[in-house]
């Protein structure tokens, strides 16, 4: 090659490599960007943290939902479950992906490489009480089986029960596909939807966020159905697949209608931004409210006062349209609340109700029938009845 030849050779791949540095710079700043906007969107007692590594980050966007971006799909080259593209039919491979997917993994420090972890070996068949749900949930919901790319049972686990994990390419943007992870100890355990709800009420009050217990003296969940064991898995995917289903939807789109309802979600309960319920939604205890991160000494008294407040305000009301006091966290549990509430009550046919240790009792389902949830429960409804999407769609 002669001198003018490699000069040109040379300013070639200097601008190919200038290029490229300004089109990553500009996907980082689009991807912060975006990220960014889902994060001003938490309300402010939801906890919100974001890690960055040379591989992707991690962001928060409320107590058991994190999104994930990545630069490369660790899941590209497994084999994929098939969905097929009728509605109304979840075909044998969304089964079947749930043994597949399983995955008992070390705890982790670093959110931002949690996809990558590797499975760890185990004589329990995990996948069985899992099946055991599946097999009685609506087709909808068994069909997020197939777009399930892990369902990580986590040794330990300090935010919850369980999480949504969708993972995005940080180049596009595009959402990849979706990742459960649950405690183990509620795989091994023979816990209860009852023990389990009541535990979570109970973190307001003072109760051990990471031991789930009952203790006397503070608010108790009671529920009846014909399903056991299942009852309480069934619970924790309908609310971690509400998580899944918002973000794969843009449900949650701040303050624009989507095409099958003539409002957002968001505007439903809170300001534009989801930054904080409307006046007439908000309520005295609410900002004390700290579930799975109470500070010492910030717990709400289990006071009867309290205690008869704070569910009187919510599922007793006849005009609050929070379905429970979770769902006031944020809009995204909000959504979560009720589309797993909507599980129970329209498809197991669950009672479902909140005592508090003085003899009150309010009913979470008949909460979730008043007209105070109409208009939610006419969005989540017509939603399913459009083409939604799955993770990785």
């Amino acid at each position: 090659m002669d001198k003018d030849n490699q000069h040109v050779a040379g300013k070639r791949v200097s601008v190919f490599f200038l290029t490229a540095f300004f089109s990553l710079l500009f996907v980082a700043v689009s991807y912060n960007a975006y990220t960014a906007e889902y994060t001003n969107s938490v309300s402010a007692t939801a906890t919100v943290a974001l890690a960055q590594t040379a591989t992707g980050s991690a962001n928060w966007l409320s107590d058991d939902f994190i999104v994930v971006s990545v630069l490369s799909d660790p899941f590209a080259t497994e084999p994929q479950a098939v969905d097929s593209a009728d509605a109304n039919i979840a075909p044998a491979s969304c089964r079947a992906n749930i043994a597949k997917v399983v995955c008992l993994v070390n705890p982790t420090t670093n959110w931002a490489t949690a996809p990558y972890r590797k499975c760890q070996p185990t004589t329990t068949n995990y996948a069985a009480p899992i099946e055991k749900a599946y097999d009685v949930m609506p087709v909808s919901q068994q069909k997020m089986f197939c777009h399930l790319k892990r369902i990580f049972i986590e040794k330990q686990l300090s935010i919850g029960t369980a999480y949504a994990m969708p993972y995005v390419s940080r180049l596009s943007g595009a959402v990849l596909g979706g990742i459960v992870g649950m405690r183990q100890s509620v795989l091994d355990n023979p816990y209860s939807l009852d023990t389990v709800q009541s535990w979570k009420e109970q973190l307001n009050f003072g109760n051990d966020p990471s031991v789930v217990s009952v203790k006397s003296g503070m608010p108790v969940v009671k529920t009846s159905t014909t399903r056991g064991q299942t009852d309480l898995l069934y619970y924790i995917f309908s609310h971690e697949f509400g998580h899944l289903f918002d973000f794969a939807n843009n449900l949650n789109n701040y303050g624009t209608a989507n095409s099958f309802s003539n409002f957002s979600w968001t505007a439903t309960s809170s300001d534009t931004r989801g930054s904080s319920p409307l006046p007439n939604e908000n309520f005295r205890l609410r900002s004390s409210l700290c579930y799975y991160a109470c500070a010492p000494g910030a717990a709400i008294s289990p006071t009867k006062a309290n205690q008869n407040e704070l569910y009187r305000t919510v599922v007793g009301s006849s005009t609050n349209n929070f379905v429970s006091i979770y769902a006031s966290k944020n809009p995204r549990e909000d959504l979560a609340e009720t589309f797993a509430t909507r599980a129970f009550a329209d498809q197991l046919k669950t009672t479902f109700t909140y005592n508090t240790s003085f003899g009150q009792t309010y009913d979470a389902i008949a909460h979730y029938r008043s007209a105070a949830l109409a208009g939610k429960r006419t969005f989540v409804d017509n939603f399913f009845k459009t083409k939604y999407r799955y993770p990785g769609q």
